[in-house]
């Protein structure tokens, strides 16, 4: 059954792949942003009783988002966070004082980034790709400015032609490499860890490989494309 798997994959003529970040390229995925924010709510907490109110409303929002109550990203989360602490509806995800809130996030976000760095074989798997001239891409949901500084926080930026975030979806994002490289949907992969990445490999009609982590419990024979635990495991899969 797998090997009939990976034969599908490698006779599929994939001429570029696309990478889901946090939990793919990264370790730790959604855990690390719940750690940055966890450490946010210190620094806020910190700062007397007014600074622990927005760090508890802060919590809220997130588990809104978590839960579908509250669509968007990070900058909808602390406009969502700041408007039920003063009470009023003056906040969007335009506004300044959201902007510093999301920038002092992405601090700590990249803080983690530094402190865990990436799996070797993560490191090895993009240089292999890289070395034989296939076009590399990230595709996230993470917003683009913050992804782009991820990435090269991280030493990466030489691997990937290009990083696509938000506020593109991530189906739009696999139609702007699909323009870049003028492939057909069959000769993309798209390597993620989400059910939000299935359904956008399925709608795109691109190749996908699932990466298994704690949060998804994939199971190989639950699903009808490779399962892989390590990066460096796609290098036998792309000629």
């Amino acid at each position: 059954y797998m090997e009939k798997i990976l034969n599908n994959v490698l006779n599929a003529g994939i001429k570029c792949v696309v990478f889901d970040f946090d939990g793919v390229i990264t370790k730790r995925g959604e855990a690390l942003k719940d750690d940055a924010f966890g450490r946010m709510f210190v620094q806020l907490s910190s700062k007397g009783d007014s600074g622990a109110l927005l760090a508890e409303n802060i919590r809220l929002s997130v588990q809104k988002f978590i839960h579908g109550e509250l669509i968007g990203d990070r900058f909808d989360v602390f406009a969502d966070a700041l408007n039920t602490t003063h009470n009023s509806k003056m906040y969007t995800r335009t506004s300044p004082e959201v902007g510093v809130y999301a920038d002092v996030y992405n601090q700590h976000v990249q803080m983690l980034l530094l402190e865990e760095n990436v799996y070797p074989e993560t490191l090895t798997a993009l240089v292999g790709l890289h070395e034989r001239g296939v076009p590399l891409y990230v595709n996230t949901a993470t917003p683009v400015g913050a992804a782009v500084q991820s990435v090269g926080a991280l030493g990466l930026t030489p691997y990937f032609k290009d990083v696509f975030g938000q506020p593109q979806s991530k189906v739009d994002n696999l139609k702007s490499v699909m323009e870049h490289e003028r492939v057909i949907p069959k000769e993309i992969l798209f390597v993620g860890d989400s059910s939000g990445d299935e359904r956008a490999a399925v709608e795109v009609g691109c190749q996908f490989v699932g990466v298994v982590n704690v949060a998804n419990g994939w199971r190989q024979e639950d699903k009808p494309y490779p399962l892989i635990e390590r990066l460096t495991e796609l290098l036998p899969m792309i000629k």
